[in-house]
């Protein structure tokens, strides 16, 4: 009876939940959407909230934004026979007002992907475009189109240097809760100052920040987006780029992130190039009087931390879950060269750590990804 209800429609808040519970199922959303009217208004959000991430590979909901263009635009496509006048002159959802996540890496690839198999069949002697300028125009195109929409993002990760974001922040800073980038193949320093800048300016609400690829000339701006987030903000990543001369802002962030972290952090992770142990005191004194429930730990090519964590934190009992992964351990635990260098593998120490219900866990399973966390909450 009650699956039969549900079919129905009769239970509709029920139903979400059915049809909620495959967020993640793109081919089994798309099934839902053909059930009946109400399954079909129920699961077209969901399936257009993420949708540059759906691994169909034929790009079709590019096609579906473009319906969207206004006239000035839709001349210039049609002009260079891109469009040719093939898309439908209505649709029955505005659907661009359902994206909720944009990755721009995805995005731009999308963009890219659907532009050369739209242009496979165009001759090149009789193409009136420059491919990079037209692919731009199909970008900012599609930025215009889910600005008019009122697009608010939950979430946005940023990968790449090449697309103005200003307006996009403006309608969506405020629904923001979990934002990532990384600047690691980045060097364009004006870039990341303003997307730092603009972070800052627009985005007052992240829960989750996974800030990658810093360096000693942005990593101030990070620690003012870190404190002016720092009333919700639950979930912090944040490390250094992996070049030799990265070692200040190393130093830069120990010695100045754990005066300004909230008092209480579900999850922390600290993946850095180098650690000194001056530092890494220096950050376990300032940040004593927190509750972290998961700290992680990256140490690449630094010192050994390990008596300075267990001086700080065993006795505080201030963190829940501990993972460590320092190259270090190889040499002062074993002194061979193919050990593990993650905490985890070495049962005295984990035995140790629990005597103070501190649980050690490998540094892997510890671990929250952005996207991954994005899939529990939904």
């Amino acid at each position: 009876m009650s699956c039969s209800k549900i079919f129905s429609g009769n239970l509709p808040e029920l139903t979400y939940k059915v049809i909620k519970y495959f967020q993640n199922d793109y081919f089994t959303l798309h099934s839902c959407i053909l059930v009946n009217r109400l399954w079909c208004r129920l699961a077209i959000p969901l399936l257009w909230g993420n949708s540059f991430s759906i691994p169909t590979g034929n790009y079709k909901s590019i096609e579906v934004y473009l319906i969207n263009l206004n006239d000035d635009f839709k001349t210039k496509f049609n002009e260079n026979k891109i469009i040719n006048n093939s898309l439908p002159l209505n649709t029955l959802f505005n659907y661009p007002k359902f994206l909720k996540y944009l990755n721009i890496y995805k995005f731009i690839f999308s963009v890219e992907k659907w532009f050369e198999m739209t242009i496979r069949t165009i001759k090149p002697e009789n193409r009136l475009f420059t491919v990079s300028d037209f692919i731009r125009l199909i970008d900012i195109s599609l930025f215009k189109i889910f600005i008019e929409n009122e697009v608010y993002l939950h979430t946005l990760e940023i990968e790449i240097s090449d697309i103005t974001l200003e307006l996009l922040f403006q309608k969506s800073g405020d629904y923001l809760e979990n934002f990532g980038y990384d600047f690691g193949f980045i060097y364009n320093l004006l870039f990341k100052q303003q997307l730092l800048g603009l972070i800052i300016k627009y985005c007052n609400n992240i829960r989750f920040l996974d800030s990658c690829g810093n360096d000693d000339q942005i990593i101030h701006l990070v620690f003012n987006l870190i404190e002016n987030i720092k009333h919700n903000l639950n979930y912090l990543s944040i490390s250094t780029s992996s070049y030799d001369n990265n070692r200040e802002c190393s130093s830069i962030i120990l010695q100045n992130l754990g005066q300004i972290l909230p008092i209480k952090l579900e999850y922390l992770r600290l993946s850095i190039h180098h650690i000194k142990i001056s530092d890494i005191e220096v950050f376990l004194k300032n940040s004593q009087d927190i509750f972290i429930k998961k700290l992680l730990i990256h140490n690449t090519t630094g010192q050994d931390i390990l008596p300075s964590i267990k001086k700080y934190i065993m006795k505080k009992k201030k963190v829940k879950y501990l993972s460590i992964y320092n190259s270090y351990f190889v040499a002062r635990l074993y002194d061979i060269v193919d050990h593990s260098s993650d905490l985890f593998s070495f049962n005295n120490e984990v035995k140790e750590f629990g005597l103070y219900n501190i649980k050690v866990q490998s540094y892997s399973s510890l671990m929250i990804r952005l996207s991954d966390f994005i899939k529990e909450l939904d």
